[in-house]
C-alpha cells in the first residue's frame, strides 16, 4: 500500500459520508487498517536496509579490477526517456563486459537517452546501434550470445560455460507496489542470488500513479524489454533465454504487455520473431493461441490518456504507445509472482477488507469501468468462449 495515495483515498471516501456515526465508524476502520500497514513496515525494515546495503555494496561492473570472481551491477542504465525508465543489471561473476569506452557511456542515466530514441521502434535497432563501435560481435536479435563477452578467471559461476551455450540466461524483473509504489534496489538480495547461479539479471522500475496510469506502465514495460532483448549479447546472455518476471503489480502489467505484443504481431500477421510466446498466455503450452485470443479482445485493450498534472513526463501519445509494441518478440517464459489477473474480482476482495478505496488500483487503471480491459483472465476467458 502507498500511504500517501492511501491517506488522499481516505480523504476522499470520508468526504462523502453525511452521517457523523457513520464517519467515526470508517475512521475507526481505517485506523485499524493504517496500524497494520505500518505495523508490517515496521517489520520489513531489517529486510529493507539488507536489501538497500546490498544493492549499494556491489562492486561497478565498469570497473574491471575487484570484481573478479563476485557479482557486479550496472546502476540506473536507461531503457527510455521517462524519469523513471532505469534498470540496474546484474552481472554473474568472471564476466567482462566487451571494451570499456562508448558502448559502456551509452548505457549510462546522463546519456542513454540518446541511444533510447532509437530503441522499441524496431527489433534489434536499439542493440546494433550500441555496438557498432564496440569489440563486442553481438547483434540486436539475441542469437549468438555469447560474441558480446569474455569469460574472466577460472573459478565461480558462469563464465566460459556459456560460450559453449551461447550465452548465459536473462532474467528483466519488474517490481511491485500497488501500481504507486516500488524501487529496483527492493530486489537486490533475489537479483544478486540469481546472478550468482549465472543469470544475468536486470531489475526495472517504470513510472508510477499518479504521474501515469497502467497503459503507459505497461507500454515501458514493453520498452525494458525490447531494451534487454538487444542488450543481452552485450552482456553475456541470450535473448532466446530470457524470463520476465513480475512481482505483484509489475506481474499484471508484464502480462498486459505481452497481450500487447500478441495483438500488434496478430495485426501485423506475424509471430513471435525470437522465441516461443509464454506458457501463461497460451493454452497449449506453444504459444500458437496467443496472437489470436488477444486479437479477439482487441477491443478490450483500450489505451486511457495519463495524467498531465503531478510529474515531470508528458502523457503517453499515439505515436509513443505505436513504438512500445512495434517489436513483437516474446520473452521465453513469463513467471507471475502474487500477480493481479482478474481486477475486478481483486476489486471484491479489496472491498471485502474496506481497502478498496485505500488502494491505488481502481485509481491507477482509471476508473472501475475499465477493468475488463485490464484484466488479462478476462481477456482471455472471452477469447476462448469465442472460439
Amino acid at each position: 500500500m502507498s500511504i500517501p495515495e492511501a491517506i488522499k483515498g481516505a480523504q476522499a471516501e470520508l468526504a462523502g459520508v453525511r452521517s457523523p456515526l457513520a464517519r467515526v465508524q470508517r475512521l475507526a476502520v481505517y485506523a485499524r487498517i493504517f496500524a497494520a500497514e505500518l505495523f508490517g513496515t515496521v517489520l520489513a525494515v531489517p529486510f529493507g536496509v539488507r536489501a538497500y546495503a546490498l544493492h549499494r555494496s556491489l562492486p561497478d561492473a565498469r570497473a574491471a579490477a575487484g570484481r573478479a570472481g563476485t557479482v557486479s551491477i550496472l546502476r540506473d542504465v536507461r531503457y527510455g526517456a521517462r524519469c523513471r525508465n532505469v534498470l540496474d543489471i546484474y552481472l554473474p561473476p568472471n564476466v567482462q563486459l566487451p571494451g570499456s569506452g562508448d558502448l559502456l557511456n551509452c548505457w549510462t542515466t546522463a546519456s542513454g537517452a540518446d541511444w533510447h530514441e532509437g530503441a522499441g521502434t524496431a527489433a534489434g535497432s536499439a542493440g546494433t546501434d550500441a555496438a557498432a563501435g564496440a569489440d563486442a560481435g553481438g547483434s540486436g536479435g539475441g542469437a549468438g550470445g555469447a560474441a558480446g563477452f569474455q569469460a574472466g578467471g577460472s573459478g565461480g559461476e558462469g563464465g566460459a560455460a556459456w560460450a559453449k551455450a551461447g550465452g548465459a540466461p536473462v532474467v528483466l524483473l519488474c517490481h511491485g507496489g500497488v501500481w504507486a509504489s516500488g524501487s529496483k534496489w527492493h530486489y537486490a538480495p533475489l537479483a544478486a542470488r540469481l546472478a550468482q547461479a549465472g543469470v544475468v539479471t536486470a531489475v526495472m522500475q517504470y513510472s508510477l500513479y499518479p504521474q501515469a496510469l497502467v497503459p503507459q506502465m505497461v507500454a515501458e514495460v514493453s520498452r525494458a524489454l525490447t531494451w534487454t532483448m538487444d542488450a543481452a549479447p552485450q552482456l553475456g546472455g541470450d535473448a532466446q533465454k530470457l524470463s520476465l518476471v513480475g512481482h505483484s503489480a509489475g506481474a499484471h502489467v508484464c502480462t498486459m504487455a505481452l497481450l500487447h505484443r500478441a495483438l500488434a504481431a496478430s495485426k501485423a500477421g506475424n509471430g513471435p520473431t525470437t522465441s516461443a510466446p509464454p506458457a501463461v498466455a497460451a493454452g497449449g503450452g506453444d504459444g500458437s493461441g496467443a496472437a489470436a485470443a488477444a486479437a479477439r479482445s482487441s477491443q478490450q485493450l483500450q489505451r486511457g490518456a495519463a495524467p498531465t498534472a503531478g510529474g515531470a513526463d508528458a502523457p503517453m501519445g499515439d505515436a509513443e504507445e505505436a513504438a512500445a509494441y512495434a517489436d513483437v518478440r516474446m520473452p521465453a517464459r513469463l513467471v507471475g509472482v502474487a500477480g493481479v489477473y482478474d481486477i475486478g474480482k481483486h476489486y471484491e476482495y479489496e472491498e471485502a477488507r474496506h481497502v478498496h478505496k485505500l488502494s491505488t488500483m481502481e485509481r491507477a487503471i482509471g476508473g472501475n469501468h475499465r477493468f475488463p480491459a485490464f484484466s488479462p483472465a478476462v481477456i482471455l476467458a472471452n477469447a476462448l468462449r469465442l472460439d
